[in-house]
């Protein structure tokens, strides 16, 4: 490719042109400087201002920050070739004023590393690459709206060659990653004339490059159909930057962007900020060279008009120009759920009507703006959508009075009309004549109802008749039946024709009549009068009758009396045979025959039931099986391949579905591109090959790429066999069984690579020599790699790998392994399960203890505090029989829960008891020494005491010793609570007032 050095001066000749050379063909020096001169642009101040975009930092942001503010003017149009020449020039222009540089930019040749991408000396991670791969990220979650495009082994940030440091600065804008971190000028991003992503959002250049995708868009065959097979401008342009579509096609522009992806090479704004762009932008423009070259006299001229021109001007994306591409307008119908589309439908419908958006806005905020912006305005547009009407020249207004054209002819809905007395006429066209014939009376009806039937006027042809419907109104209005009337050209078929209108299988038919003549003659008025005279015993509806003077007339229902009815009946008995006759005296031995036994009685015989019900049954259930698989298959094909589909429904219509029957999603076949709704197609050099079981399509089932040359058929057998020893080592470790010809078990479910290919190298045909399968390897490692069940990993500097199948493990391993799989997987939640389970009751019993307890300490707490003012009463009546004025509390526990014999409980419960009992303030807790010398602490009452009836003090002036001598029972148990209680009772004194208690205190109150 040769691009001008001195464009400056105009002076641009073959002698003075530079030549763009591939990458891998420059030397190690010419790509050592120029990466330098990359570095050095990426360092010198920027010439953007800092208020358009406050994110660029230096030279470089400059051609990014120039892309994100034309990427809406120049793609999908006539611009995007000579606009992206046009910067590719000026970027290889600054490295050579600005930093030195002396040669050309270079290309990447996309078809000479198409089968392996990461080997080219632009990806291998040297220093004289532009870095390598990404790290790998095994799952990286994707917006809506975003490509879903084979994966590579990458995704992260790239950690060596000269670019590992390389700072992107603006953006992101479309990135198809979420986990990108989000640009501070979101917020005000707006379609046009901001899409935002200006701010400064440093981060480190992010790569995925995947090898299927190369493969399938940027290889020889794809770059020669796209020079050789577009012959103007627009269909090269277009094949050139087409998009992924249902049918599998890409064209190499999108393929080469998307070989390496990532962030910010996979946002189409801000592709620049990875010097790889630029390559790739070369490799464009130098197909698009080897296309003018084609044909020079004419091809170099086209796309560089005027209109190329101003390609840097600022052009606006009317909504106009977006409505026609867009017809459907279902969603302005009343009812209708915006969450139903998706999101780029969502932004399309908005951008139609002029709707502005974030464009990092989310599906929740597209789908408000259209409830706020478009719904309200839909009968509106509903309106002038339906003033417009189609025309060979565009979309023009027509006004509504225009009469439509006969392709636009609709059918007119049948007119109601009222019956009345008199006889209507209806005029025929003056340009058709129309004949009618009275066709034989129809059986007659078992009920009595009036009857309409339809009528139209009618051709040569013989009117087809049919029964009348069954009304159970007295009064119908007859409806009008339109149809096509017979071109009276039409041949009639000829009397020993083969063909014939007669039906063999109706029963009854009568043979087809002769023609009489060449027309039939119509009956008159007199004739027509007459007919109904002689009809007027019978009820029937008459057809339509035609008169001489053209004119129809609507058939009239009349009542008639049906005595033919009644003798049809007297016929039908007369036709029974008579049966015998028996006589009383016969009547009577028949009787007494059956009683004595001798006379066997002939069971009547059942009705069968009819068939009827098993038919209907059957029908319905069909019809449900229909549904639910009809519904499965949508669901299915709603669902797709994974990580390309949507997730599965959870709910029917308010009906939640279990996750054992949820539709689970397709994984992707290798070699193969798979689209939403199951579309799938397949890379170069394989063919697509429908699933045997899937009928025609009408079960969702996968289908295969097979190889499609014999070479790819021997990578693929490689490719199996390999996969097959990595699943009979992974089974052999995980049920701890020894592989064929060994003695012990393998202790890891990996082998090494080296060891992989030995094992499949010795069991090579013996006609392959060993440099056939060494060139087979290598693509057959990679289409290992590729399937979802291998995994692989370094250990010290060697790749291993393993298979993760449970294919070639026995019934019982597998089940085992699957077991356990969803034991780990669940294990939270079983465990969380059993933990409730447990959990709930026990802690509804321990709270039903714990209130149990409460209770029982309530009323041991009151009864301590009973016996304790009892004491102190005793005490204060007489001193010398209760010397103690206090309890001790080990006693006293003891004694009232005598009938507790667990010490664990019974002191339990007394904690409680003790906190009640010390909390009274007539109460208090000390240490004393008892009259057996134990130490131990008591309670003494020291509030009110009451007066013992019976219990007689020093001061009463009877001996002491003539009081009960109660207190040998001891002083605890002579509470009133207590059954052995020997206390006596209270005494009470009666008032004015009522029942009154008497107190006495035992000692001056404080």
């Amino acid at each position: 490719m040769r691009t001008n050095a001195s464009a400056q001066t105009g002076s641009c000749t073959i002698e003075n042109a530079i030549k763009r050379r591939e990458w891998g063909n420059l030397s190690v020096n010419e790509r050592a400087r120029y990466i330098e001169a990359v570095l050095c642009l990426s360092k010198k101040p920027p010439i953007t201002p800092l208020s358009e975009f406050p994110g660029v930092r230096s030279r470089y942001d400059d051609f990014v920050a120039t892309h994100i503010n034309q990427t809406n003017h120049i793609h999908s149009t006539s611009r995007f070739l000579p606009w992206h020449r046009y910067l590719v020039w000026s970027y290889e222009n600054a490295l050579r004023t600005e930093c030195g540089y002396v040669g050309a930019q270079p290309y990447y040749n996309w078809a000479k590393w198409a089968h392996d991408p990461e080997a080219s000396p632009m990806f291998d991670g040297s220093d004289t690459s532009l870095s390598g791969n990404g790290e790998y990220i095994a799952k990286l979650p994707l917006f809506d709206d975003a490509p879903v495009l084979p994966r590579g082994h990458g995704g992260g940030c790239i950690h060596s060659g000269p670019f590992s440091n390389f700072s992107v600065n603006l953006g992101p804008i479309a990135a198809y990653w979420q986990d990108v971190p989000q640009n501070p000028d979101a917020a005000s991003a707006r379609l046009d004339h901001n899409p935002g992503g200006r701010g400064y959002n440093p981060r480190c250049i992010r790569r995925d490059i995947s090898k299927r995708l190369s493969m399938f868009a940027t290889s020889d065959a794809n770059v020669t159909d796209l020079i050789t097979n577009n012959n103007d401008y627009t269909s090269f342009q277009k094949a050139l930057e087409a998009t992924p579509s249902r049918a599998g096609y890409m064209g190499v522009h999108f393929g080469g962007h998307y070989t390496y992806g990532g962030d910010p090479g996979g946002d189409f704004y801000l592709s620049p900020g990875d010097p790889v762009f630029y390559f790739h932008h070369a490799s464009v423009d130098r197909t698009w060279w080897t296309w003018q070259n084609l044909e020079p006299e004419t091809r170099p001229h086209t796309g560089t008009g005027s209109g190329c021109r101003s390609a840097v001007a600022r052009l606006r994306l009317t909504a106009a120009s977006i409505a026609r591409a867009m017809d459907d307008l279902d969603y302005l119908e009343p009812g209708f759920d915006p969450n139903s589309l998706t999101v780029p439908k969502l932004r399309n419908v908005l951008v139609t009507h002029d709707v502005t958006y974030p464009s990092n806005a989310k599906k929740p905020q597209l789908v408000q703006l259209f409830n706020e912006e478009v719904a309200p305005k839909a009968n509106i547009l509903l309106s002038a959508r339906r003033r417009l009407k189609p025309s060979s020249k565009g979309i023009v207004d027509v006004p509504s009075s225009q009469a439509s054209s006969v392709d636009e002819e609709y059918e007119q809905p049948p007119t109601t009309t009222r019956r009345s007395t008199g006889r209507r006429r209806t005029r025929a066209s003056p340009t058709e004549d129309f004949d009618a014939t009275l066709q034989p009376p129809p059986e007659p009806s078992t009920s009595r109802r009036r009857t309409t039937v339809k009528h139209t006027p009618s051709s040569d042809a013989e009117p087809e008749v049919r029964p009348a419907a069954r009304r159970t109104r007295h009064s119908a209005t007859p409806a009008i039946k339109v149809e096509d009337f017979e071109p009276e050209g039409w041949i009639r078929p000829a009397a020993d024709s083969p063909f014939t209108s007669e039906n063999p299988f109706q029963s009854g038919s009568s043979p087809p009549q002769e023609p009489r003549g060449g027309r039939r003659k119509t009956l008159d008025a007199s004739d027509a009068r007459e007919k109904r005279k002689s009809m007027a015993s019978r009820r029937r509806t008459e057809g339509p009758k035609l008169k001489h003077d053209g004119h129809t007339e609507p058939p009239v229902s009349s009542h008639f009396n049906v005595p033919i009815l009644r003798r049809k009946k007297e016929e039908e008995q007369e036709l029974v045979p008579a049966g015998e006759e028996f006589t009383p005296e016969e009547a009577q031995e028949i009787a007494e025959q059956q009683q004595n036994g001798t006379l066997a009685v002939v069971p009547r015989r059942k009705k069968k039931g009819g068939s009827g019900g098993l038919a209907v049954g059957a029908l319905t259930l069909s019809v449900m099986l229909a549904a639910v698989g009809f519904a499965y298959r949508n669901e299915k094909i709603e669902v797709g391949y994974c990580g390309v589909g949507r997730d599965p429904s959870s709910d029917l219509q308010g009906i939640t579905i279990p996750e054992w029957a949820q539709v689970i999603c397709q994984p992707c076949p290798p070699h193969a591109i798979c689209s939403p709704l199951l579309v799938t197609a397949c890379e170069t050099d394989f063919m697509l090959k429908p699933h045997p079981l899937s009928l025609a399509g009408l079960v969702p089932l996968p289908p295969t790429c097979e190889p499609d040359s014999e070479k790819s058929q021997r990578v693929a057998v490689v490719s199996r066999r390999g996969v097959e020893r990595l699943r009979e080592q992974n089974a052999a470790h995980e049920c701890n069984e020894p592989l064929k010809g060994e003695i012990k078990p393998p202790t890891s479910p990996f082998i090494s690579e080296q060891e992989l290919k030995a094992t499949l190298s010795s069991k090579k045909s013996k006609r392959m020599s060993q440099e056939e399968f060494d060139a087979l390897w290598e693509p057959a490692i990679g289409e290992m790699l590729s399937r979802d069940e291998i995994e692989h990993k370094d250990e010290g500097g060697i790749r291993v790998l393993r298979s993760t199948s449970l294919a070639n493990q026995p019934l019982l391993c597998a089940l085992r392994q699957s077991i356990r799989a969803t034991l780990v997987r669940y294990l939270w939640i079983i465990a969380i399960t059993v933990f409730s389970l447990i959990a709930v009751p026990s802690t509804k019993l321990y709270l039903t203890a714990s209130r149990s307890t409460e209770e029982t300490a309530k009323k041991l707490a009151e009864m301590a505090l009973d016996r304790l003012s009892t004491q102190a009463s005793l005490h204060a009546s007489d001193p010398e029989a209760y010397p103690e004025p206090y309890i001790s509390m080990s006693h006293l526990r003891d004694d009232v829960l005598r009938n507790e014999f667990s010490a664990k409980r019974r002191a339990k419960l007394w904690e409680r008891v003790q906190v009640k009992v010390e909390g009274n303030s007539n109460c208090r807790p000390m240490v004393r020494e008892g009259k057996h010398g134990d130490v131990s602490r008591v309670w003494e009452w020291i509030g009110a005491v009451q007066a013992i009836e019976g219990v007689e003090g020093p001061d009463s002036g009877k001996p002491p010793g003539s009081r009960r001598q109660s207190a040998r029972f001891g002083n605890i148990a002579n509470s009133p609570h207590s059954e052995y209680s020997t206390v006596p009772e209270v005494k009470k004194v009666k008032g004015e007032m009522g029942e009154v208690r008497k107190w006495d205190e035992g000692r001056p109150i404080y």
